[in-house]
């Protein structure tokens, strides 16, 4: 009886240590080293998403261009803009207030 006492203490303690261990912020943010992969006029949409992964965020414009959103860090984001085309045109970065 005393050894399932202690059994039953010791997985409770394993339990709740592994709820207080998990991070509330489980973001995952962009290297911004792999920025230099990028070629303007050059990079599709569909490369970026393979060397960067899939935006936070996509916005298409009504006249045909395209902005990826990707979070760099916990207080910066940068914008890649695509032309009708779908060729990367330019890279924003922002801060987040």
């Amino acid at each position: 009886m005393k050894s399932c006492i202690k059994y039953l203490i010791v997985a409770i303690i394993i339990v709740i240590s592994g709820c207080a261990s998990t991070s509330p912020d489980t973001k995952n943010y962009v290297n911004k080293s792999l920025f230099a992969q990028l070629k303007f006029g050059e990079t599709t949409k569909s490369q970026v998403k393979e060397i960067l992964g899939e935006p936070a965020y996509v916005d298409n414009n009504p006249d045909g261009r395209s902005v990826f959103m990707y979070d760099t860090s916990s207080t910066a984001i940068s914008g890649l803009v695509f032309t009708k085309d779908g060729v990367l045109n330019k890279i924003a970065d922002f801060e987040k207030n």
